[in-house]
């Protein structure tokens, strides 16, 4: 079995990592509180085709059990 040699990250590369995973949560949070009237009008409906899609899928799956049950 391979073993690689264990290399501890430095304080710095922890810090940017902290830094860089807030600031992009922050800045997604930002950008969809931002788009989010927008999205409502442009995607309005757009729950029945998934509700469609999640139907069709469990419709497909069922008749795929009964064929390969007999």
């Amino acid at each position: 079995m391979l073993s690689l040699p264990r290399m501890p990250f430095t304080d710095g590369q922890k810090y940017f990592a902290l830094f860089f995973a807030l600031a992009f949560i922050l800045l997604m949070i930002w950008t969809y509180r931002r788009d989010l009237n927008v999205n409502r009008n442009n995607y309005k409906g757009v729950y029945k085709i998934l509700l469609f899609i999640v139907a069709l899928l469990a419709l497909l799956y069922t008749f795929v059990k009964i064929k390969t049950a007999h």
